[in-house]
């Protein structure tokens, strides 16, 4: 991984980061279940590296968990989805990554932008 780089940088493919989104939420009013259910529906999570006509590493799929509890629900959602999708009739294998935040030296978000 390159160290904090530019967004320029990133957009290249050779820096080892994602182009991503944090979300942070208020468990009060919005549930985990309800966020995973909207990320799966979002964006097409059997395009690999890319999404649309991106194409290249910084557009994969991801999920980042803090703790036990949250790897097991994002598991137990991609496998749900999984199985939603191929009774749909697609046949693509989910490639979203899904990795321990803290194997990610420096934190697992930062802004590459100022805006």
């Amino acid at each position: 991984f390159t160290p904090n780089p530019t967004y320029e940088e990133v957009v290249t493919g050779r820096t080892g980061h994602a182009e991503a989104v944090q979300v942070i939420f208020d468990p009060m009013k919005i549930g985990l279940v309800d966020i995973l259910r909207w990320f799966w529906e979002a964006h097409d999570p059997t395009q690999g590296m890319g999404q649309g006509n991106d194409s290249g590493t910084q557009y994969r799929s991801g999920l980042y968990y803090f703790d036990e509890g949250q790897r097991e629900l994002f598991e137990a959602s991609k496998k749900a989805y999984q199985e939603a999708l191929r009774k749909a009739g697609v046949d693509g294998e989910i490639t979203t990554e899904i990795r321990a935040a803290s194997d990610f030296p420096g934190g697992v978000f930062y802004y590459a932008e100022d805006y």
